[in-house]
């Protein structure tokens, strides 16, 4: 009997399932490149969920060139998600991190992390990301031969794919019952029925890798059940493709079954070609029991060559390698093959052992696998019932609710008919109502705009009680000691630096007040055009530059010179100058301000970034809130009237654009804006 291609190998199309690009090695090269540029890039920032993507996207394609290096990677995804809470990037890594510990055989410490994102992925209602970790779940357990519970677990991400519309993903579900099948229960005809299924879904939606895993899975299920032709016509085109993508997973994979072909066609002579091609990819790959089956099938040519040491050495090989990674089938295959090759040396004693041996292990194994069969056949008929149950129920909540609604209907033309009849006669007292209820909103339109300009009159007169009669009244006082002779001409001359950053400040503060109350007024009527932001950007430096100064700040402008958007010059030109200016008063002597902009497809999303001392969580919240006024003193012990960040809300929202802001304690803050480009009616403007 021909020894059996490895579980764990054919196991590989399983797991490569729930990737979501082309496995392959120049792939794995263009992620590290891309990684590296991130991180390399000025403005890198580790929180950027893009990189933790990439992270996550290496480990995956990593799985079968490097386990240490999966794990490495699934953890730091995991460490840099965590604080962000990147809920996607945490499950990503839990799923890997669970497939490193799956493939090393610690099942239990796998299920420990596919639990933990299973529960996130429950929390977050994302149905793509469920059906990935159901699968590795179930790929986890057909690992640990637990086949009805793997089973169960492909059945109910079929079920998730068309209740959610996921038809594109049926392939994976489909596919995974079929290697179940082909591989474990060894039940080839259903094997090949579910893989066709799956075929049929590749097909229909265009997908040329997964489809080529399916030639593959199915070119071995029909070499198992015997049907050698159509296992190498699916075979070939399969091998031509990852061949040419330089996929060696899957050409391990092919090579290994058409190695199994060649053997049941009595072709030693191919096979042992084809075997040294398999050999070149063991030295690059780490699968111990892929491994094996190689050891396997070059102790089956080297015995038919009647090379009996070689055939004693791989046999040995693969005997040591089995029973160290506690690999049941090699064990067992190998026992077999030292009877035969001891058999063959007419050392009956060694042979009469070893088929002992061999027919023991069958004995456990077979009683296992009748065991798992039974297991898989009752959840196959739990879930037909299940199913038959939910279309009876479904039919007669259809049928019940098909006569709610015709009474629904009646109960709708006697009340239509009855409506018509009052409506006809109290024509005119609707008119009277609709007029009523008009005038009674105009007038509490009327007390809401009377109100919110009350409100407006207290807040600046005590804007201007509390924020600017302190430093005038302080100008005030030093005038008079001047005017008394209290301090001389020169003294006085000591506190013109000090009188001019104040009156600059309560200029700057004016200036707040001034729009924020036409903007509260409703008479700061938004006037939009097209205009170039640098120059913009460059002239509040200019005004900004001796306060900025004085604190030995720098400031740095890296929008692009040709950048130019769709909105009222005179509000942007307020909201720059407030950002510019509270970053200033946050950012301790020699820090750093950069000013930028990122281009988006109908958008420009602008930023001011200092390395001040940031804010917390609830200073955050607050910030941005509407109907309150909080200000903090600046790093100097500056103050603000704490309207400004109000006003530049209002302001990029009048120019349909909105604003927010990322800040870290000790660190920095940073704070976005988005406005409409330019429109082609305006392109060349400017």
């Amino acid at each position: 009997m021909l020894i059996e291609v490895s579980r764990k190998l054919l196991l590989v199309i399983l797991a490569a399932f729930y990737l979501t690009t082309v496995q392959s090695q120049n792939y794995i090269k263009e992620l590290k490149n891309k990684i590296q540029k991130i991180e390399a890039h000025d403005d890198f920032s580790s929180k950027d969920t893009v990189y933790i993507k990439n992270i996550i996207e290496l480990s995956t394609h990593m799985r079968y060139d490097n386990w240490d290096s999966v794990l490495l990677l699934s953890k730091k995804a995991l460490k840099l998600s965590i604080p962000i809470r990147y809920n996607y990037g945490e499950a990503h890594s839990y799923i890997l991190i669970g497939d490193y510990y799956s493939d090393k055989g610690d099942f239990k410490k796998a299920m420990n992390y596919y639990e933990k994102a299973l529960k996130l992925v429950k929390k977050g209602k994302d149905c793509k990301l469920l059906v990935d970790v159901l699968n590795a779940i179930a790929i986890s357990c057909t690992y640990n031969h637990e086949p009805a519970r793997a089973l169960k677990l492909h059945m109910e991400c079929i079920e998730i794919c068309y209740e959610n519309g996921l038809l594109n993903r049926l392939s994976m579900p489909f596919t995974n019952i079929g290697l179940l099948y082909s591989t474990v229960l060894k039940d080839y005809a259903k094997g090949i029925y579910f893989l066709n299924e799956a075929k049929k879904f590749d097909e229909e939606y265009n997908d040329i890798y997964y489809f080529n895993t399916t030639l593959s899975n199915l070119a071995y299920a029909y070499m198992e059940n015997g049907e050698l032709d159509k296992a190498m016509a699916h075979l070939k085109p399969s091998t031509a493709y990852f061949e040419n993508i330089e996929e060696h997973e899957f050409m391990l994979l092919n090579y290994t079954i058409e190695v199994g072909v060649l053997l049941k066609q009595k072709k030693f002579e191919e096979a042992l070609v084809l075997l040294n091609k398999l050999k070149k990819l063991h030295e690059h790959m780490q699968d111990d029991k892929s491994l094996v089956t190689f050891y396997e099938y070059m102790f089956k040519v080297h015995l038919n060559f009647n090379d009996l040491a070689g055939a004693k050495e791989y046999v040995d090989k693969g005997y040591v390698l089995s029973k160290k990674i506690h690999f049941i089938d090699g064990i067992k295959n190998s026992l077999k093959n030292l009877y035969v090759l001891y058999k063959e040396k007419n050392d009956f004693d060694n042979a009469y052992k070893y088929h002992e041996q061999f027919q023991n292990l069958t004995d456990s194994i077979l009683k296992v696998e009748n065991k798992n069969n039974l297991n898989a056949l009752q959840v196959k008929l739990e879930f037909d019932e299940q199913k038959r149950k939910l279309i009876e129920e479904n039919e007669i909540a259809i049928a019940k609710h098909k006569r709610y609604i015709l009474l629904a209907l009646i109960v709708l033309c006697i009340i239509f008919c009855v409506v018509f009849m009052i409506r006809k006669n109290t024509n005119t007292q609707d008119q009277y109502d609709v007029q009523l209820r008009l005038e009674k909103e105009k007038l509490e339109k009327n007390e809401l705009v009377l109100k919110e300009a009350n409100r407006t009159k207290d807040k600046l007169f005590s804007i201007i009680g509390h924020d600017l009669r302190s430093p005038i009244a302080a100008f005030q006082g030093l005038l008079a000691l001047l005017k008394e002779n209290e301090i001389s001409e020169d003294e006085f001359v000591g506190f013109l630096p000090k009188l001019e950053s104040d009156l600059d400040r309560i200029s700057f503060m004016l200036n707040n007040l001034l729009s924020w109350g036409r903007a509260q007024m409703n008479s700061n009527v938004t006037k939009t055009e097209v205009f170039k932001v640098k120059g913009l950007v460059t002239e509040n430096m200019d005004l900004l530059s001796e306060i900025a100064g004085n604190k030995s700040i720098t400031i740095v402008n890296e929008i692009p010179s040709d950048v130019c958007i769709w909105a009222d010059v005179n509000q942007i030109d307020i909201v720059f100058r407030n950002l510019m200016s509270n970053a200033i008063k946050f950012t301790e002597d020699y820090g750093v301000i950069v000013i930028g902009a990122i281009e988006k497809e109908d958008t420009w999303l602008f930023y001011v970034r200092d390395t001040g001392i940031g804010m917390d969580l609830e200073t955050q919240e607050k910030i941005f809130m509407q109907n309150t006024r909080h200000s903090t003193y600046g790093t100097h012990n500056e103050k603000g009237t704490g309207l400004g960040l109000n006003l530049c809300k209002e302001m990029i929202q009048k120019n349909n654009g909105t604003i927010w802001l990322e800040s870290v304690l000790g660190i920095g803050s940073c704070f976005y804006f988005e406005l409409p480009k330019e429109t082609k009616k305006y392109k060349n403007v400017g």
